[in-house]
């Protein structure tokens, strides 16, 4: 299953209710990236320092933002989603 092409986009259309991958959860310090066209998850790469990701970050299935990407979203929670 590809998460990109198989979700939709929408959970609920009238709603506006959007469906989101995560890629990255909230306190972690690695840096995931999805490939888009093989369907799998990488680690791109991992912060060396006491930094670490503040939300849960991830993009919106079957679009496409102006860097030629998937929409990016970041979920601000109080706790972490898995991905």
């Amino acid at each position: 299953m590809n998460l990109y092409t198989s979700i939709p986009t929408y959970a609920d259309k009238e709603a506006d209710v959007f469906n989101v991958v995560v890629e990255i959860t909230k306190g972690s310090s690695n840096k995931i990236e999805y490939n888009e066209e093989e369907g799998y998850f990488y680690l791109d790469r991992a912060l060396y320092h006491s930094m670490y990701y503040p939300f849960d970050y991830g993009f919106i299935p079957q679009t496409t933002a102006g860097d030629g990407d998937a929409v990016d979203v970041i979920l601000l929670l109080t706790h972490s989603v898995f991905p």
